[in-house]
């Protein structure tokens, strides 16, 4: 049997100080390590919104640039009123990806008669965006575009119309359905399509 050797120094104490405190500092970090990886998941990921204007140094997370609103803004405009008969259908289509869910089915019904009557009288029309204008009000990002309408019976051109549209957003995950990573909650234009001349 081995003779215990008597710790006359206490160096032996001191050494399981040391190991207790080293112990105790690792469970420490542990321990916050495990708090931050539960708060990142419960938070989730920032998300970076950003556009070619933007360059990627200046974006703010989870902010929505204002070059970014005006240029989904003018984007959907294009797509609902640049249109012929034939090119309607997988515009309106790429629009209703952005829409919430809710507004889906009034959009889907008013842009059904809007292909009908574009169909029906054999009518197209070119978007001209004059100017545009971007704002925030709580969570809820808008555009405002005014724009001229033409709008051709065949390859006649019958009038042209001031059209006023205002769109609202609200921040959701990007997809790839949605890459923008805003939902379409409001669509609110001030002239609806018609086949008359006047």
């Amino acid at each position: 049997m081995a003779r215990k050797i008597p710790d006359l120094f206490g160096t032996g104490e001191v050494r399981l100080l040391r190991l207790e405190t080293a112990a105790g500092l690792l469970s420490l970090a542990v321990l916050v390590l495990v708090v931050m990886l539960m708060w990142q998941r419960l938070s989730g990921l920032p998300v970076c919104y950003g556009t070619a204007e933007v360059a990627p140094g200046l974006i703010v997370p989870n902010e929505v640039p204002d070059a970014y609103v005006k240029a989904l803004s003018e984007q959907v405009a294009l797509l609902l009123y640049n249109n012929t008969a034939a090119t309607a259908e997988a515009a309106h289509k790429r629009v209703a990806q952005l829409f919430h869910p809710q507004l889906l089915g009034v959009f889907t019904v008013r842009m059904e008669h809007e292909r009908e009557l574009m169909r029906e009288h054999n009518l197209s029309t070119q978007l001209s965006i004059r100017n545009t204008v971007v704002g925030k009000s709580g969570s809820v990002y808008g555009g405002h575009v005014d724009a001229l309408r033409r709008v051709f019976a065949g390859t006649l051109p019958i009038r042209d119309e001031e059209l006023a549209v205002s769109l609202r957003f609200q921040r959701v995950l990007p997809s790839p359905v949605n890459p923008w990573g805003l939902a379409l909650i409001g669509l609110e234009f001030s002239e609806p399509l018609r086949a008359e001349t006047s």
